[in-house]
């Protein structure tokens, strides 16, 4: 079973999954670091997203949690609008992204674990802090810039939510991060290393033996930085996912973009939301990749890594 923000849907009904994007960000203090973290109009991520539908795709994971940028009730409405099964994200971002009064970055780890738990199972909260229907479907952790370990109070309630509930985990990287310590320590609180995305690995690190390290403890890895030209090229990305393909870790792997209204086709960017469809698929293919392996990173592993369990 799959949360999304229109109820709960079988895992084969997914489709085509890019399991790390960002589809609305709401004008804040990501803003004021990055201008290319604001994405706030509906209309045009509508767009974006039929575009997306037309080239084959049928669901996406939105990363952004909430309190810092995320915006649940249009989430609601573009799905219905696009006629696309989105998966919403609880969790916490980066504390940069959020304002200094934000009350996720002051909250006792019983009160963080509940809050996260009610995303998941009452409902999200919306911009206005009203209680939506629609509920959150993965928890979202992520590292510091810089720091060898996230947050230890926000990750124990993340992970406490994860646990008690069956949901998956999405973890932001960034460099010198200490991956495989935080995928053990989800793992002994009970938590199965297939519940876990590790994000950003393609441009954060990229040691090949350190990604087989994160595979070998059963995680799935979102090589999620395609066509993000400013880390690499897709020539790089492609030399990443054909070597870890010929070293028969197809079943842990996923495709996504990571976009910013930047890349947004909608927004007046170049790349577009169905760029891993309609461009970096070919290239994949080219490069002797089969169809059974696109299929498993692009249907088949996004249904059990988005699944509760």
């Amino acid at each position: 079973m799959v949360r999304t923000v229109l109820g709960d849907i079988a895992g084969d009904a997914l489709g085509h999954t890019q399991c790390h994007e960002h589809l609305f960000i709401k004008k804040g203090p990501s803003f004021d670091l990055n201008p290319a973290l604001c994405m706030e109009d509906e209309e045009r991520t509508v767009t974006e997203l039929r575009a997306y539908v037309r080239a084959g795709g049928k669901s996406v994971v939105d990363a952004q949690p909430p309190l810092c940028g995320r915006m649940a009730e249009r989430l609601v409405a573009a799905s219905m609008r696009a006629n696309v099964h989105i998966v919403a994200a609880t969790g916490f971002h980066k504390r940069q992204f959020y304002p200094a009064d934000a009350p996720v970055l002051n909250m006792p780890r019983e009160a963080l674990a509940a809050f996260f738990l009610s995303e998941l199972r009452e409902g999200m909260l919306s911009e206005n802090g009203e209680r939506l229907r629609a509920r959150a479907g993965i928890v979202k952790i992520a590292f510091e810039s810089g720091a060898p370990d996230p947050d230890p109070l926000l990750t124990d309630a993340a992970i406490d939510a994860a646990a008690e509930t069956g949901a998956p985990i999405l973890v932001h990287t960034e460099e010198n991060c200490d991956i495989l310590s935080l995928v053990r320590r989800i793992m002994e609180r009970g938590v199965a290393a297939e519940r876990v995305i590790v994000c950003h690995l393609d441009r954060t690190c990229r040691d090949p033996d350190r990604h087989r390290a994160v595979f070998e403890t059963g995680a799935f890895l979102n090589y999620d930085s395609i066509h993000r030209l400013k880390y690499l090229s897709d020539a790089e990305e492609l030399d990443i996912i054909c070597g870890m393909l010929a070293l028969g870790y197809e079943e842990q792997m996923l495709l996504s973009l990571d976009a910013t209204n930047r890349r947004l086709k909608s927004y007046g960017g170049e790349t577009g939301l169905d760029y891993i469809l309609s461009s970096f698929l070919p290239m994949l293919r080219a490069r002797g990749v089969s169809e059974r392996q696109i299929a498993r990173m692009t249907v088949l592993n996004p249904a059990a890594a988005l699944s509760f369990r």
